[in-house]
């Protein structure tokens, strides 16, 4: 199986995505390892005494789990993410569309998104959500498997 958006996009700056599964949950299609964002983010603070700068902590923990599990397909390095909502957690103060656009730049970034995206810079939960993540700089190229 191609993905011919990976292999054209590869040398571009930035290299983030999102795909919308077929069916609910159904990721089989993306070969990059799949990082349940909410779940590692959660197990991560659970563990940590009361930290004077969690959201810094947060962070580097983050990008260092980018970095340790991205694989190579397709002649590029990345990830997939899902349940990233816990990075707009207020607490942890983070600039998660900054940390993407970073991460973006050595590593394909694929994020699940089920939900509704906006003129292709814009990923918002629903129409009542007061909370999105917003790239108005930046193309976020829709995946197609």
């Amino acid at each position: 199986m191609s993905t011919p958006e990976i292999f054209n996009f590869r040398n571009t700056r930035h290299k983030l995505y999102w795909y919308k599964p077929i069916q609910p949950g159904d990721v089989s299609a993306i070969r990059y390892p799949l990082i349940n964002v909410g779940k590692v983010v959660a197990e991560f603070i659970s563990v940590r005494p009361t930290a004077k700068h969690l959201g810094l902590d947060v962070e580097e923990f983050f990008k260092g789990l980018i970095c340790d599990l991205a694989e190579e397909h397709w002649g590029v390095k990345g990830v997939s993410l899902t349940n990233i909502g816990i990075l707009l957690e207020p607490d942890l103060s983070l600039n998660v569309e900054k940390i993407l656009m970073d991460l973006s730049r050595e590593y394909a970034i694929i994020i699940v998104w089920p939900f509704k995206v906006e003129n292709s810079r814009r990923l918002v939960w629903d129409d009542t959500a007061k909370v999105s993540l917003d790239f108005p700089e930046q193309t976020i190229h829709h995946l197609e498997l």
